[in-house]
């Protein structure tokens, strides 16, 4: 009696055992596929902070900061390989500033029309990014100053084509092919030169910084 009685509470220990450890496995399972929907969460989060903090949110087009780092970039590789690039910026302004002023809503509509216009000229290689305000800019990489002209010059065409910028904004252009020695903000300076001389001798039209 007194082995039977060994062998049942063996018995029951070990039955009690394989339970307990069906539960915590089950339990440990539980908690592996919550901590892989909290890493799939935070990855989701961190996917969007990284592309709000490059994107301007209004049009879905880089920002600023990411404009000049990718510029910065490639005045690198120009330094080491020789390789040229041509900023193209584009600015919009009121074509008749004696009547009422463009509400918001009209003004962002314009925005993300502009940008749309950009993403369907520009070659993959491009980048553009709302800079400011009405400004926006093209970064061609490996790009010199004539092939440039050209997609500005087509761009230009497409923008006119679309009647809600057209029909409001002027659009003034100005390109510069990058030089030696230069900082971003040289040749940011020497292409905002050019689009004011655009500006000044007439909009919807194209200039060439010196």
């Amino acid at each position: 009696m007194l082995w039977v009685t060994i062998v049942l509470l063996v018995l029951l220990w070990l039955i009690y055992r394989n339970r307990y450890v069906r539960k915590y496995q089950h339990i440990v399972a539980q908690k592996d596929v919550e901590i892989g929907a909290l890493q799939a969460t935070l990855l989701e989060k961190n996917r969007t902070l990284a592309f709000l903090s490059a994107h301007d949110k209004t049009t879905g087009l880089y920002n600023r900061n990411h404009m000049i780092q990718r510029a910065e970039e490639e005045i690198s590789r120009f330094q080491r390989f020789h390789t040229t690039a041509t900023l193209i910026l584009i600015d919009l302004a009121q074509r008749d500033v004696k009547t009422r002023a463009i509400d918001d809503f009209v003004r962002e509509d314009l925005l993300r029309k502009t940008a749309a216009s950009c993403l369907s000229t520009i070659r993959e290689v491009d980048v553009v990014s709302r800079f400011n305000e009405q400004l926006f800019i093209i970064l061609c990489p490996q790009t010199e100053l004539d092939a440039a002209t050209t997609l500005a010059h087509r761009l230009l065409e497409r923008m006119k084509q679309e009647n809600a910028i057209s029909s409001l904004m002027s659009v003034s252009m100005g390109l510069a092919e990058l030089k030696g020695e230069e900082e971003f903000s040289d040749w940011y300076e020497r292409t905002l030169k050019a689009l004011n001389k655009t500006k000044r001798e007439g909009v919807d039209s194209i200039s060439v910084a010196e």
